[in-house]
């Protein structure tokens, strides 16, 4: 026995368009794939770098060389200030003056000769060593030549002081200079440390610009490919439900139609049996 053709047939849609945009959107989501920043322009790298500098002179190999550099100068400020406020008093002693020796045995020895030249010439003059002319003549020789002992003695002790003031003044000077250039290189450190801050604020901050930009453009094109995904994904489950539906509904009329034909046959049989029965009962009369 054949199969019966089915009364309704279901009039469902295409759906091979719907699908291929979901395979298109699909793919299109797919090439987009994870975000990954191009760093073309080098605002990373330079922000990096920029970093490391200024790292380097905050806690780095740089901050210790400047750390280094101040303790070795406020060890010489230090020595310095100490070599001034125990520098002392100025005194001079000529007897523990070399110098002042030597001129003293000099001057002695001339002071003696000049004494023993004169006596001898006073003497002659007046005819003997011991009259009181001669000792006061050779005597006054004598004082004459030493006077200038004192007046060396005046010159030395005056270069004493010089030479005290002037030590004292190289060592304030070196104290000055050496505070002035702890100073000036803590002062430089500082300025270094500050520009480094500074242009990695603005590598970074470029950075950071340029990372949100391109974030934010990836970002809004995946959305965009998932948006159209989730479109051609609706397109596709719409078409499915709604062929779905028509089969459902196709399949009840045919089921209900095979039904509705099997009652009528079985009216017929059925009719058709009562129709047998009374004419035999007809005939039998």
């Amino acid at each position: 026995m054949s199969k019966k053709t089915p009364k309704y047939k279901a009039k469902t849609i295409d759906t091979s368009g719907y699908n291929n945009e979901l395979t298109a959107a699909q793919n299109a989501l797919t090439a987009i794939g994870d975000f990954n920043y191009n760093d073309a322009a080098g605002y990373k790298e330079r922000s990096e770098n920029a970093f490391n500098d200024w790292n380097d002179l905050y806690s780095g190999q740089g901050k210790a060389n400047f750390d280094a550099s101040q303790q070795k100068l406020q060890t010489t400020v230090d020595d310095l200030f100490d070599q001034i406020m125990n520098y002392g008093d100025f005194s001079y002693d000529q007897e523990k003056d070399q110098l002042f020796q030597i001129y003293k045995q000099q001057y002695l020895s001339a002071g003696a000769g000049a004494m023993k030249n004169q006596l001898a010439a006073a003497s002659t003059n007046t005819g003997g060593y011991n009259n009181s002319y001669a000792q006061q003549s050779a005597q006054q020789a004598y004082n004459n030549t030493m006077n200038g002992l004192s007046d060396k003695a005046i010159e030395l002790r005056a270069n004493a002081l010089t030479n005290w003031q002037n030590e004292y003044n190289q060592i304030q000077d070196r104290y000055n200079l050496v505070n002035n250039q702890k100073a000036a290189e803590e002062s430089s450190y500082y300025n270094k440390l500050n520009a480094a801050n500074n242009a990695y604020n603005v590598f970074n901050t470029a950075y950071k610009d340029d990372y949100n930009n391109q974030y934010g453009l990836w970002s809004d094109n995946r959305n965009a490919a998932q948006t159209r995904v989730n479109n051609a994904q609706s397109q596709v489950n719409w078409a499915n439900d709604y062929n779905a539906n028509e089969i459902n509904k196709t399949n009840t009329l045919n089921q209900q139609a095979t039904q509705a034909d099997q009652q009528l046959s079985e009216t017929r049989r059925h009719n058709n049996k009562m129709e047998t029965i009374a004419k035999k009962k007809s005939r039998g009369k």
